[in-house]
């Protein structure tokens, strides 16, 4: 009887702790098999970067960037005279009897066709950034615009590519 006492609490031992036995086990998850790599390539930029006194600007995107020429078909940004490098242009505004009413000057820097406008030419529009006053020959001060120029530095663009990990552990087949 001692016997098959001993064989039960023995068996009754082993089925209670074959439980925590299965929980021990000693696999490990399977490491990642690629790996993210962050590279950066230098690209020649885009038109919208432009620099302005020496400031690069993306004019997609910066809230100083207005649009400078004609707002509707009745207005005329037409270019009156080159100073001081840029071209001083004047708005006009069409009238009820077919003419046009002379409204301003302003001066605009580094338009992308200010080499090859001509003096009474209209001004094609263009995105531009205000930048401080221009004072003509005869004192009158009036507002100056700067197109910016192109930049030609090259920028970086940064992208993810996953890779395979060579260091990982390969399942077998």
């Amino acid at each position: 009887m001692k016997a098959a006492r001993f064989i039960f609490v023995v068996s009754a031992f082993v089925l209670q702790s074959a439980p925590i036995c299965e929980a021990q086990t000693n696999s490990h998850p399977a490491p990642p098999q690629f790996k993210t790599v962050l590279e950066t390539n230098w690209v020649k930029p885009g038109e919208s970067l432009r620099v302005v006194n020496g400031q690069l600007y993306n004019t997609a995107f910066s809230k100083l960037w207005v649009y400078v020429g004609p707002p509707n078909p009745w207005w005329d940004y037409q270019v009156e005279w080159l100073e001081g490098g840029g071209m001083v242009v004047g708005i006009y505004a069409a009238d009820n009897s077919g003419g046009r009413n002379f409204k301003n000057y302003i001066m605009v820097y580094h338009h992308p066709k200010q080499k090859i406008l001509k003096t009474g030419e209209n001004m094609p529009g263009c995105k531009a950034m205000a930048v401080d006053n221009y004072v003509l020959k005869n004192g009158e001060s009036i507002g100056a615009f700067d197109c910016g120029v192109q930049s030609t530095n090259f920028v970086p663009v940064v992208t993810k590519n996953r890779i395979p990990d060579t260091n990982s552990i390969k399942p077998t087949r």
